[in-house]
């Protein structure tokens, strides 16, 4: 099965979460420099408002997200009837699928309110929300009860759990559920104590659960603020397990309190820097670290606003790496200034990126926000934009043209000198990283620690399965060959894996067909020879989750590969300047984006690994063993990809380079890639290289037939041996 095939099968299994009720209206987003902006549900026919969601990621990548949806009533559309519905996004957030009713009011519901879904330790996932009754209340506000569901199939279907309160003029806010370290399950809660006539008043506390969801209590401690209190908390646990609770006030600031007791009792709040109308912050923290996120509006306070002491955009951003003492300066998810963004929520996913999901209006001339329509809008964006991370370097509109490169200011300007092809080549890896994320352990990469666990004498060589450490807490295995022949230092190769699950054991020649056994044949040429498993595949175990540092499954095995490469030239029988690469299909595009960061490969061949995107099948490569960006913040189009092949097979200059590409590859259409390597020779003949850069065609089809495989040896033979 071909990578499109493989990934359409995909999409048609994820189409069964989805229940088709009635198709929503999607508006096309925008990309900046920041990530994505768009529509994620418009509110139109018999629906004026879809607002505050819920979002997390789903086993196989894609995000499920839980949401308002209002029809027209009387009065305050936060009172129209509504009901909880889900979508579910294929894209990394940008589009969502047709919907699905969750939950419908009773008929003694006003609504249905408040969606809130938190990952528990042991796989399931546990839904939140509360219903508004038409039971008459003391208090201004409606009585209502809350509840806990969950599931254990990945959101197809959920069964109640248990309920956090039953009837009492309380309300939850979207997205608020917290796990905690000690087990403890804690959701932030406000009531409303004002009087009938009088107005309504809050004050904010917790639910918490000790049993995994099924009893919920209220802690003792409630806190209040002057003139309307403390309404719409969010809290969050710091490095050191306190609390913090922070609120939407009337007082001009975000304010803040604290707990030391898990959410028992509450320290009286304080103002935190940021300034702010009357609108919900959120506070969560990055996965698996200390790095804390605020979300509210950075606007100027102001009690003389027609609404909410001052306007509802711009909706900002901030982080703070030392548990809230400082924070970054605020960036900006939203700036339209005739428009309010209020009511957060975020997810992070396993690609590196943050999903916000907040509602959107239009302002009335008077200043008032609109009752209606109001629109789910999501953000998309890369976790190194939220952490101040510089600048994208210009985009490229034209990625086959690589006889100029771009200032910052976006200036054309032409290619002449090699340090004039230095500058683009920088920029290359730049955009590159955009799409494929970073190296979490770059510059404190731990010992090797190489292991031996089993060894075969053959008469040419000596084959070890061994292993070695990539990162803390991440063993890699392989396989490596050792010629018996002592005759000082050898070349070695670098031999990658296409897409199987036997990993390396195929290139190894101990599984797979024999066209596959590149790395045994190189060897028995003298070669050292290493054959790294690829994450996931063969023996290594890898899970593709949101706290793991790799915003891609390719970079990932980039930095296990120059890891391999640390390993091969550290060996005795290595000479390290003589190190080549070699690889099929996925192997033959990550021998690419591995030479792209590792200059110590002095000679790759590439057999059926890539075409030009612009003749590819681009959503094949957003799966999360590949780039997932290229869906979530590249929307899959070629035009929008801040990079190709053109670029990265040019950047490898003047390093000798073999494309082996079969006239029948049904992956990769070789017409792709005689245009990559035409592109690409203008640049090998800056270095007076040309001949370095070749281009073999057998007649096959996606494979790595006999003709190629000798062409491919003779070629790594030159130029090492």
């Amino acid at each position: 099965m071909t990578r499109a095939k493989r990934w359409l099968a995909a999409a048609v299994a994820a189409s069964s979460l989805m229940v088709v009720r009635t198709a929503a209206g999607m508006a096309v987003g925008e990309d900046r420099g920041g990530g994505y902006r768009g529509m994620a549900v418009r509110a139109e026919g018999t629906v004026v408002r879809n607002s505050e969601g819920s979002a997390l990621e789903l086993r196989d990548g894609r995000l499920l997200m839980i949401y308002q949806e209002f029809e027209k009533g009387e009065g305050d559309s936060d009172f129209f009837p509504g009901r909880l519905v889900s979508r579910v996004s294929s894209d990394g957030g940008r589009t969502w699928g047709l919907h699905r009713v969750l939950v419908e009011p009773g008929a003694a519901d006003i609504n249905v309110y408040s969606p809130s879904l938190l990952r528990l330790a042991d796989g399931s996932i546990l839904f939140c929300f509360m219903r508004y009754h038409r039971a008459p209340s003391t208090a201004t506000s409606p009585p209502a009860t809350a509840f806990a569901w969950r599931s254990t199939d990945e959101g197809r279907t959920f069964q109640p759990l248990g309920e956090l309160w039953r009837s009492l003029p309380y309300a939850l806010c979207s997205d608020t559920l917290r796990l905690l370290k000690s087990g403890r399950l804690l959701i932030p809660v406000c009531r409303d104590t004002g009087v009938r006539g009088k107005g309504d008043h809050w004050e904010s506390g917790v639910s918490y659960s000790d049993d995994g969801g099924k009893s919920w209590a209220f802690g003792k401690g409630w806190v209040d603020l002057p003139r309307r209190g403390a309404m719409e908390p969010h809290t969050e646990e710091l490095a050191d397990g306190r609390l913090w609770m922070v609120f939407r006030t009337q007082l001009g600031r975000v304010y803040r309190a604290e707990s030391r007791d898990g959410g028992e009792s509450w320290a009286a709040a304080v103002p935190m820097p940021q300034e702010s109308p009357e609108s919900c912050p959120n506070l969560i923290r990055f996965p698996g670290s200390r790095v804390l996120l605020l979300i509210w509006n950075a606007a100027r306070y102001d009690p003389g606003w027609a609404s909410h002491f001052g306007k509802r955009t711009p909706l900002s951003v901030a982080i703070s790496s030392d548990d809230g003492k400082s924070w970054s300066p605020p960036r900006q998810l939203e700036t339209d200034p005739g428009k309010a963004f209020t009511n957060p929520g975020v997810a992070f996913t396993s690609a590196g990126t943050a999903v916000f999901n907040y509602w959107s209006c239009d302002y009335e001339p008077s200043g008032r926000m609109q009752n209606f329509p109001i629109h789910l809008r999501t953000a998309v964006v890369p976790l190194e934009w939220l952490r101040g991370g510089k600048s994208p370097p210009p985009d490229y509109a034209e990625h086959a043209d690589l006889t100029y490169r771009l200032n910052e200011a976006g200036e054309r300007l032409s290619v002449r000198e090699r340090s004039d092809w230095e500058l683009r080549r920088s920029q290359i890896a730049d955009h590159f990283r955009r799409v494929a994320g970073g190296f979490p352990w770059e510059g404190r990469a731990p010992e090797l620690d190489v292991r031996v666990e089993d060894e075969v004498r053959e008469k040419e060589f000596v084959r070890r399965r061994v292993s070695f450490v990539s990162e803390p807490g991440d063993r890699v295995g392989g396989y490596l060959f050792l010629p018996r022949r002592r005759l000082g230092r050898r070349p070695a190769i670098l031999c990658l894996q296409q897409t199987t699950q036997m990993g390396a054991k195929e290139p190894s020649g101990l599984a797979g067909p024999p066209s596959m056994h590149y790395g045994l044949e190189l060897a028995r040429r003298g070669f050292v020879v290493l054959a790294p498993d690829y994450p996931t595949f063969g023996e290594h175990r890898w899970r593709f989750i949101p706290d793991n540092g790799y915003a891609s499954g390719t970079m990932k095995a980039v930095w296990d590969n120059r890891r391999a490469v640390d390993l091969l030239a550290a060996l005795p029988e290595v000479d390290a300047r003589r190190i080549g690469c070699i690889g099929h299909s996925l192997g033959g595009h990550n021998a690419i984006f591995t030479a792209l960061f590792e200059p110590r490969l002095r000679a790759i061949v590439s057999s059926c690994g890539f075409t030009s995107f612009v003749k590819d099948d681009v959503p094949s490569w957003t799966g999360p063993r590949y780039m997932p960006r290229i869906a979530a913040l590249f929307g899959s189009d070629p035009k929008q990809v801040p990079f190709d092949f053109t670029e990265l097979v040019a950047a490898i200059a003047p390093r000798p380079f073999l494309a082996c590409a079969a006239t029948r590859d049904s992956d990769f259409d070789v017409s792709g890639v005689k245009d990559v390597l035409q592109s690409a020779r203008t640049v090998y003949r800056l270095y007076g290289a040309e001949r370095k850069l070749q281009g073999f065609y057998p007649d096959s089809p996606h494979d790595f037939p006999e003709d190629a495989r000798l062409r491919a040896y003779r070629f790594l033979e030159t130029h090492l041996k």
